[in-house]
């Protein structure tokens, strides 16, 4: 099976939603998600994305692809900032 990455366009299996993979969940116990964010609908409106286990997605093509950019957002902060020591 492929690897799904982020920006992939995908299908969701159970539903037939197609649309792009724009995040992904990964829990505790192995559960890993993904969430489809669909394309802009007929009535131009914006709807929202559907968390989808990754075993229910197959893989439509490339979609997009997205460089990733240093915005000062969760995970650029520095070390000095972690948690202190008890």
């Amino acid at each position: 099976m492929e690897e799904i990455k982020l920006g992939m366009k995908v299908r969701d299996k159970v539903t037939g939603l197609v649309g792009i993979a724009v995040a992904y969940l990964r829990y505790m116990n192995g559960c890993v998600r993904y969430e489809i964010a669909p394309p802009v609908g007929k009535d131009g409106k914006v709807h929202d994305g559907l968390w989808v286990d990754s075993q229910q997605i197959e893989i439509m093509g490339k979609g997009l692809t997205v460089e990733p950019k240093k915005t000062g957002g969760p995970g650029s902060v520095p070390t000095a900032f972690s948690t202190p020591k008890r």
